[in-house]
């Protein structure tokens, strides 16, 4: 009961980040909440029956292997304190949360038990920001969205549970969800609508008249977010959002030529390998870019960023671990151990977060790592149990033909 209570807690705390203190004097980076995540891990091994259970398979070893890879890629790093704390704050929330979702959500009713609960942390974060503004925790609204869009398989879950009720009111929080990160200036949130809707769709999720209907309000609050925010609409010469994006892949490259193994450690400046590099693209001067990336740390691109700072081993590594989850996902699918609600709020929640690391390092912020990871921990970890009859998604029928 004790752990369980401890991991509801550390889900809160990554939520709201709340409570919050500075472990280290003068370290920007957040320690407090990877280190409450390895005390949920650490509390979970003495339990007697996880102890029972625990194997060192290759698994095991090639996650301590990734740990050993970042922990030396931060120690010839030129600035090694900060780049192991760092590194510290990427790998624990990712091992601890697959640990914890796979000791403590393994049966269907401690599933929906934690997807109640994302439900009431997902309508806390959104109202919070609804009524006192976007900025009432500190987060930059790329944090927001991503925390918003992991949380939302709580709501999402609760829309395909079934009832007319449940159907209403998990669409409600959606809803409320995305005005928040609407009203954040979350251009990613308002556009992502655009890409899931299809994506779905052609999976047979959605009926084409339900698809298009939601398109078509999707378009209209895309439409009304850029007449309020007309500074946010994105061109292609010389537009911070769109050429630091497209120049990150050759500036990556680059780096990757001169550090491959090791790279340069997480979140070190880059500008120095830069020094000679020309934009492909030729929608920025090299002046203008070298200027944005001293100004940001990151590639504001999870993969390209992982590679530059991290080198190609680790991430290889990182990247084959989560492919094998998600392939394990898949099969659970398959076999029918994952009932449908799950299903689709899991691959709702997991799908949208893998989009939004495109345009963000949201690994690199340990409550949306925690997130992730307990989530597909949680999805490549069910375990088979008698299945009970389920209710058909609603919105996935078309109207019958006439005979």
């Amino acid at each position: 009961m004790f752990v369980a209570g401890l991991f509801a807690f550390t889900c809160f705390q990554a939520a709201f980040l709340t409570p919050y203190t500075t472990l280290i004097q003068g370290e920007r980076t957040n320690l407090f909440s990877p280190t409450l995540m390895l005390a949920t891990a650490l509390a979970l091994l003495t339990l007697p029956a996880v102890r029972r259970h625990l194997r060192l398979g290759p698994e095991v070893w090639a996650w301590l292997g990734l740990g050993g890879l970042l922990a030396l890629s931060a120690l010839v790093s030129a600035n090694p304190e900060s780049s192991l704390f760092r590194a510290y704050a990427f790998w624990t929330p990712a091992a601890a949360g697959l640990f914890c979702a796979r000791n403590l959500l393994g049966t269907r009713p401690l599933r929906r038990l934690f997807f109640a609960f994302l439900t009431v942390l997902f309508a806390a974060l959104s109202f919070l920001h609804l009524v006192f503004g976007p900025m009432v925790l500190g987060l930059h609204s790329h944090a927001l969205a991503g925390m918003l869009l992991l949380l939302s398989a709580g709501p999402a879950h609760l829309f395909l549970s079934g009832g007319r009720n449940q159907r209403f009111a998990g669409l409600l929080l959606l809803g409320l969800g995305y005005l928040a990160g609407f009203l954040a200036g979350s251009r990613f949130l308002v556009l992502l609508p655009l890409v899931l809707i299809p994506l779905f769709a052609g999976q047979g999720r959605f009926s084409r008249r339900v698809a298009l209907a939601a398109l078509a309000a999707s378009l209209l609050l895309v439409l009304l977010y850029f007449s309020l925010y007309p500074k946010e609409i994105p061109h292609l010469y010389n537009y911070e959002s769109v050429f630091y994006r497209l120049e990150g892949y050759p500036a990556a490259w680059e780096i990757i030529q001169q550090k491959p193994l090791l790279g340069i450690g997480i979140r070190t400046p880059r500008t120095e390998y830069l020094a000679s590099f020309e934009p492909l693209w030729g929608i920025v001067s090299a002046k203008r870019y070298l200027y944005v990336v001293k100004r940001n740390i990151t590639f504001d691109n999870q993969l390209l960023s992982l590679l530059v700072e991290t080198g190609v081993p680790a991430t290889l590594l990182y990247l084959g671990l989560v492919t094998q989850l998600f392939r394990r996902y898949r099969r659970k699918v398959r076999e029918g151990l994952l009932d449908r609600p799950t299903e689709g709020a899991l691959s709702f929640a997991l799908l949208a977060s893998l989009i939004h690391f495109l345009v963000c390092d949201g690994l690199y912020f340990p409550q949306t790592n925690w997130f992730f990871h307990v989530m597909l921990g949680l999805a490549a970890g069910a375990a088979a149990e008698p299945r009970a009859p389920e209710t058909e998604y609603a919105v996935n029928t078309e109207p019958a033909e006439p005979s």
